[in-house]
């Protein structure tokens, strides 16, 4: 039996009354976005290699999903519509008559029927994206750092595309061109190219793209910058003062970086700290690193040098709650406030001169520049240590000063 698109068998079974369509209709919420979901019939499913297609309608508002779902559920009827007529057009019993007709060329609108049997109805990668993102879980840092793979790779394409627009010969002119001369270190090259690698091999999976299809396999980065030039060192005395001269605009910009001379944290453990993490005795305040990079990195810090003690006096409150954030102005939304810090820090280096940021690692030079009195090497679980000296002093340290004092 040759197998019809069914417009009744792609209507969801959602009705509020008779003769009443239901506001949700062919829509499905992934996440925070509408998706227009129809079901296909059982004598296609086999064609279209599942019994739904979803199609994103780039949307999280339900009134305008359902003033979108209409145009998008006319292209999958469509598409379902010409599998049935390449069925149609292919009988499995031909009789001496359709084998006679059949002799004759096939027109070039079937020829294109039957090579895009297995495709998904079009789709642009801008919708195809958001897609992606809401069915894999994932960190919020990593969702941010894959769209802005793709922002950059769709202002290279001057817009939204459709996937099969890039080939293999685009993907290596945007690997060659922009992406191997961009001012990003290598490690962030790398990511932003797998990200991109992943993206296709999620639509090869879904079939927006054929089987296999992945312009973006095959390229070698390089893992060393050779910008670099050499080995990271401290800053120079006259850097330091281009660093700390005028007035940042980014919020608590100059505290977090005084904090960090003096303290060696990391950018991400100072912008985390709460008001709980900071304890006073005396003219001491003892800083609880909660939150580290590493397993070793938790740890309390006295802090005795009286401009990061005023920076903490000036930011401590008693009466707010322990929880709240220290530095309550690095906002989240988008990426971590850590590394929202990190970006505004490193424009701040481009703009006081290309000497400052051409080595690179503010911690490790920073720390470098302080007294040979407040240097120690701490040791790292498994007994190595860190190739640069951090400074602060350590609470047990901070004591046994304290009791021979008083003895």
């Amino acid at each position: 039996m040759t197998p019809r698109f069914d417009h009744q068998a792609a209507k969801s079974p959602l009705t509020v009354t008779v003769g009443q369509m239901s506001k949700t209709q062919y829509l499905q919420r992934l996440g925070q976005s509408w998706y227009l979901r129809v079901k296909v019939p059982r004598a296609l499913q086999g064609r279209v290699g599942n019994t739904h297609i979803r199609r994103a309608l780039g949307t999280r508002d339900l009134d305008e999903a359902v003033r979108r779902k209409w145009s998008a559920l006319a292209q999958v009827r469509a598409y379902l519509e010409g599998l049935s007529a390449v069925a149609t057009a292919l009988p499995i019993s031909p009789t001496p008559s359709a084998i006679a007709i059949n002799c004759n060329p096939i027109p070039s609108l079937d020829l294109q029927l039957i090579a895009n049997a297995d495709a998904r109805p079009a789709a642009c990668l801008d919708s195809l994206l958001e897609q992606w993102l809401d069915s894999t879980a994932c960190l919020k840092t990593t969702h941010f750092q894959r769209q802005q793979a793709y922002r950059e790779l769709r202002a290279f394409l001057g817009g939204d595309r459709q996937p099969q627009v890039v080939t293999e010969a685009l993907a290596a002119e945007y690997v060659d061109e922009r992406l191997k001369q961009s001012p990003d270190s290598p490690s962030t090259r790398r990511r932003k190219l797998s990200a991109l690698g992943a993206f296709w091999g999620w639509m090869a999976s879904r079939r927006f793209v054929a089987k296999g299809v992945n312009p973006w396999k095959g390229f070698r980065l390089s893992t060393r910058d050779e910008r670099m030039g050499g080995k990271k060192r401290p800053y120079a005395m006259a850097e330091l003062v281009r660093l700390f001269s005028g007035a940042p605009t980014y919020p608590a910009l100059r505290e977090v970086m005084a904090l960090g001379l003096y303290t060696g944290a990391r950018i991400d453990e100072l912008c985390s700290l709460t008001q709980g993490d900071i304890r006073w005795d005396r003219n001491a305040a003892f800083v609880r690193i909660a939150k580290s990079k590493t397993y070793a990195g938790a740890r309390t810090l006295a802090v005795l040098h009286p401009i990061p003690v005023a920076v903490l006096r000036a930011r401590w409150r008693k009466s707010i709650a322990a929880t709240s954030p220290l530095f309550p102005e690095l906002k989240g939304g988008g990426y971590p406030r850590q590394n929202r810090f990190a970006g505004a820090l490193g424009g701040l280096m481009t703009g006081r001169g290309d000497s400052l940021c051409a080595w690179g690692g503010w911690d490790a030079r920073a720390i470098d520049c302080k007294s040979d009195r407040t240097r120690r090497k701490p040791t790292q679980a498994g007994g190595s240590q860190r190739n640069y000296p951090r400074p602060g002093v350590t609470e047990e340290r901070v004591d046994r000063r304290r009791t021979r004092a008083d003895s």
